[in-house]
Parts: structure tokens; C-alpha cells; sequence
């Protein structure tokens, strides 16, 4: 958990970066607590969903999406077709062109019956539930477009613009804490919800602090990433679930029907799943959500599921039988202080929010938001320097070499300097010569040796080598436990010391001497 909220705690605070807001790591922390604990719950029943992913704390998923008509498309190709007929001189009859036009401001697919009878009325055969684009090229056929030479290719793409396009989109339900952060980062649009001026941007803290609101978006199906949060949103729609009640808000940018109808079929899928549920849902309108819904008393979101204009709707298993109303947001908390936000346009507490306060260093004034605590005097981002050992803002940093900089305090923890050429040396780097009685750096080192008998260096020089084991000895370990053989001159550990005649010998040498003894006699 602690490695996850460090993550979490990562990725919030590269979004508020994002967008310019100042937070203390210590709210940053007790947000996520506040999350963790009101959306537990929900993870754990949305991570019994087979295309749950636990990096993007979402169920992700694959789907197709029908791109609505588009009118300015529709108008502009049968104009394109008018056009290239009247620059072929083409004369088209009086009923034909009132019919095409009829057709240019008819948006859809296939003949609704008014539609059909405005053709009729105009002396043209139409069929309720024909297709318009087919209608269309009868028309253009009648009129002698067709005998044209680009006829095909204009009316190829005046039968596209009538066809509803599949597009493939990567939908996402999403508890993560940046997909409430960034509920409004859309492709070319944005709510009252949005962090940069929003005037409802406390809601993304509200939402993301009860146990039953959720994100649901889609996302252009290329991307491959898990940082799903930081995609423009193409669509957005806010989910609340608790006890078999899914409830569906307002959908952005466009609250169309037909995509509220998809995106809530695909959710109930999810959580019938989740739950082992049968897929059977009720829907009822928002005359009915105050039965089930109720708004925590001090939440900063915009709640548009309460206007009957957004439609939003609540779908209920078949035989649900309500306990409980789903609470809908919380209380929000100031990103720099931890204090309660009054007011629904900030993510931070009156104080925070607007008061300035002086740089004890050079006097300037400074929104306390943008101002660094130092020993509880204020200071402005020009006074303070950045110690990279502890990612501390501090007043004094020391260069340790290599232009990496460090505050007074890990100076005095965490470095030594080199008693020999005076560089700092991390307490890890540093080597430790005659039992600390000096420590020195990696390039000062060579000047001395190691001894193998305590494990200390020392200098060189003070060292004795010991050839027949290709090692230095300091002077203690060769008092301890060696001698020079007062005949051979090289030095033996004192386990192969014999006397002899007041001599000091080796084995060597005391053994030639018996052997000569021995012959003598």
C-alpha cells in the first residue's frame, strides 16, 4: 500500500504541477487517505472485473461508438453537388430542388413520416424507413447529374455523410484520484469542473471523496499508456453506484441521448459483473433520484443530476428494495493547509487562498500559497534553494561536487570531507583510514593500502608488505602477529618463529640449522 500511495502521490502532484497549483505533501497525503478509505469499497468490487487495471485504478474497455450525422458535413456535400450541377449547366426542376432541399436540412439516417410527407406534397415518391441517401440519388439521377463525370465520387460522399460512422474508443470507469482532478480535461471543451478556472473545481475534491462517484470517459483507442488520466477526455459522464443503484449525471460535452443510453448500458454490464448480478436494470428518471440520492451536506461539486433539463437517471435492479440513499460528494480540504474550503471556485481555504504575506529575506510580497515555510518565516521561491539529498527547500545548500547540491543538514549527516585534498565525500563513499581517525575520497585512496589483517587503511608507507602473501600489513598486525627471520630477513607469521641462539628464525631457515647440526654430529 505504502509503494501505491507513493505512486498516487507522484501522479497527483505531477497533475496539480500541470496546472500551476501549489500543495504541501502532507495534504497530498491525507487526501489519498481520504480517497483510499470512502472509494475501498468500490475498488474491491470493480477489481472482480476481468478488464480491471489496477496501475490505472479503472476497468478498461474496448467499444464501439456511432458517430452522430454531422449537419454541416450533410449540408455542405449536397451543396458541393448543387454546385458542380449548375457549373455543367444543369437545370434542375422546380419539385426536385425543393425536394433536395428538404433533404439538405434532414439530418438523419433513414425517412421519418413528416419527412416523407413534405416529399410527397412536392410530387416525389419517398417510403417511411427509406434510406435518405438513397432518396437523394434517385433525385440526382432524375435531374441528369448522373450522366456527369465526378457524379460517383460527389455522391459517394454525400452517402458517407448520411451513414453514421463505427468509430473504436477506449472507455474507461475510473476511481483514480487524477481522472477527478481532470474530469474536464477535454478535447476542445471544458465544465465548471476544470482546475484551471472552473468556478465548481472544489468538486473534483468533493467527488473524489465519497464511496459512490466514478468517472466514466472515452479516450481515442490508440493510446496504450496506463496514465489514462492524462488524455483529453472526448467524452465524460459522472457515475454514482452503492447497493444495485447506478445513478447517471449529465453527459459532456454534448448530453446526447443515445451515448447516455450506451455509456449506462456498458456500466450496468460492469457492475453486474462485479456484483453477480443478472443484467436487469430499471430506469427512472430524475423526478425520481431525491428518493435515492442525497448531496453530502458540505459538497463543492456542481450537482447537474438535480436539473430536470440534464436528464439524469437512476437504474435499479428488478427487485431492489432501497436501504439507504448514496451520498454524493464530501467535504473538501485546502492542498496547502489541510483546512476546510469554503468556497465551491478554489481548491484551497480563504487563508490559502488570496492572503499574501512578506519574504523574510528580501521583503517582497508574496501569495502565501507560492511562499516556502522555513523555520516558520516566510520565503520566496528567489530565496530558498532545493537540496537535492532530501528534496527539502532550505535556505543554505553546499555543493558536494559535481553540481549536486545539499542542505546544512545532510552536509553534517550524510558527507565528510576528504582530510587529505578537502572534497566532500558521501558517508558512503568515504573511506575510513586507521579506524576512522581520518577518512579520505576515492581518488586520495590510492595513496593508501589495505590491510588485510583488520581491514583498515592506512598510508602506504606505514604499511609493511608481506611477500609471500602478496598483502600489506599495518604496524599493529605485524607486531601482533608477525617477525622478521633474523636470517632470511623476510617476514613469517609468528606461528613459524623458532629461537635459536638468541636468534629470531623462520621454519626455513631453523630447519637448515638442525640439518646441519645433525650432519656435524
Amino acid at each position: 500500500m505504502e509503494q501505491t500511495k507513493m505512486i498516487l502521490q507522484d501522479a497527483i502532484t505531477e497533475v496539480l504541477d500541470k496546472h500551476g497549483k501549489e500543495y504541501d505533501y502532507t495534504e497530498i497525503s491525507s487526501l489519498i487517505d481520504r480517497w483510499s478509505n470512502s472509494k475501498k469499497s468500490l475498488i474491491e468490487k470493480m477489481r472482480k472485473h476481468p478488464n480491471w487495471n489496477e496501475e490505472a485504478l479503472a476497468v478498461i474497455l474496448t467499444t464501439d461508438e456511432i458517430r452522430d450525422i454531422d449537419s454541416e458535413e450533410v449540408s455542405n456535400t449536397i451543396n458541393n453537388m448543387l454546385a458542380y450541377a449548375k457549373n455543367n449547366n444543369i437545370i434542375i426542376p422546380i419539385n426536385i430542388w425543393s425536394g433536395i432541399l428538404i433533404l439538405r436540412n434532414y439530418h438523419q439516417q433513414f425517412m421519418d413520416t413528416d419527412t416523407k410527407v413534405r416529399m410527397q406534397y412536392q410530387q416525389l415518391k419517398a417510403n417511411e424507413g427509406q434510406k435518405v441517401s438513397r432518396l437523394l440519388n434517385s433525385l440526382f439521377k432524375k435531374a441528369g447529374l448522373d450522366k456527369l463525370p465526378e457524379y460517383n465520387k460527389l455522391y459517394a460522399k454525400v452517402a458517407d455523410a448520411f451513414n453514421p460512422l463505427v468509430i473504436k474508443r477506449t472507455s474507461v470507469l475510473s476511481v483514480h484520484p487524477c481522472d477527478y482532478l481532470h474530469m474536464s480535461y477535454g478535447t476542445g471543451w471544458k465544465s465548471c469542473h476544470n482546475i484551471d478556472d472552473g468556478c465548481y473545481m472544489a468538486g473534483t475534491l468533493s467527488y473524489m471523496g465519497d464511496e459512490v462517484s466514478l468517472i466514466f470517459y472515452t479516450i481515442n483507442n490508440d493510446y496504450s499508456g496506463n496514465e489514462y488520466y492524462n488524455q483529453r477526455k472526448i467524452t465524460r459522464n459522472v457515475f454514482c453506484y452503492s447497493d444495485t443503484m447506478l445513478m447517471q449525471s449529465r453527459l459532456y460535452p454534448n448530453n446526447d441521448e443515445d451515448k447516455k443510453t450506451q455509456y449506462r448500458e456498458i456500466v450496468q454490464r460492469i457492475f453486474s459483473v462485479c456484483d453477480n448480478i443478472p443484467n436487469l436494470w430499471i430506469k427512472k428518471n430524475s423526478e425520481s433520484l431525491n428518493d435515492y440520492c442525497m448531496n453530502h451536506y458540505a459538497a463543492k461539486h456542481y450537482a447537474d443530476y438535480i436539473y430536470s433539463e440534464y436528464k439524469a437517471n437512476i437504474s435499479l435492479q428488478k427487485d431492489f428494495q432501497l436501504k439507504d440513499q448514496m451520498i454524493i460528494g464530501s467535504t473538501c480540504y485546502c492542498l496547502t493547509c489541510g483546512e476546510e474550503i469554503d468556497e465551491e471556485n478554489d481548491l484551497y481555504c480563504d487563508d490559502c487562498g488570496n492572503s499574501t504575506v512578506c519574504c523574510n529575506e528580501c521583503g517582497e510580497a508574496i501569495y502565501e500559497e507560492d511562499a516556502y515555510i522555513i523555520d516558520g518565516e516566510y520565503y520566496c521561491r528567489d530565496c530558498v534553494s532545493y537540496c537535492e539529498r532530501c528534496g527539502e527547500h532550505v535556505l543554505n545548500i553546499t555543493d558536494v561536487g559535481d553540481y549536486y547540491y545539499v542542505c546544512d543538514d545532510c552536509l553534517e549527516n550524510h558527507y565528510t570531507q576528504c582530510d587529505d585534498c578537502g572534497t566532500w565525500i558521501d558517508e558512503y563513499e568515504a573511506y575510513s583510514i586507521s579506524n576512522g581517525a581520518k577518512y579520505v575520497c576515492s581518488d586520495c585512496i590510492e595513496d593508501y593500502v589495505y590491510c588485510e589483517g583488520c581491514g583498515e587503511y592506512y598510508y602506504a608507507l606505514s604499511c609493511t608488505y608481506i611477500e609471500g602473501e602478496d598483502r600489506y600489513i599495518c604496524g599493529d598486525c605485524y607486531s601482533d602477529d608477525y617477525f622478521r627471520c633474523e636470517e632470511c630477513e623476510n617476514v613469517h607469521r609468528n606461528r613459524e618463529r623458532h629461537e635459536y641462539e638468541g636468534k629470531e628464525l623462520c621454519n626455513d631457515c631453523y630447519s637448515e640449522i638442525e640439518n646441519q647440526n645433525m650432519e656435524v654430529a
